[in-house]
């Protein structure tokens, strides 16, 4: 896993929307600016079905919708998540597992 805070950032058009109006009515942070979003980025090893694929991130998004749910509900935050395939520059594994299996 790597995360790492954003010092810098624009959600959507910088504030304006937010300013101009309250999402949530019992929402303290709603028109103050006070944004936050979350990107989620997962990258499989090719060879995975499209099913496999649509599974795991629905799974994911819903363990993340889950995490900040009563958050989601006190400010605006944005969501993202992405699944890639990635293409492998270097792949090298060194394990005891596979005698294993």
């Amino acid at each position: 896993m790597l995360a790492y805070p954003a010092k810098y950032h624009a959600v959507a058009d910088g504030g304006v929307a937010g300013r101009k109006a309250r999402l949530y009515d019992n929402n303290p942070h709603g028109g103050s600016g006070d944004y936050a979003f979350v990107y989620l980025n997962v990258r499989m090893a090719k060879g995975r079905s499209a099913q496999s694929q649509q599974r795991a991130g629905e799974a994911l998004i819903a363990t993340t919708k889950k995490h900040f749910e009563k958050l989601f509900m006190q400010r605006h935050i944005g969501i993202t998540l992405q699944i890639d395939e990635g293409h492998e520059l270097f792949d090298a594994k060194h394990s005891n597992l596979h005698p294993l299996f």
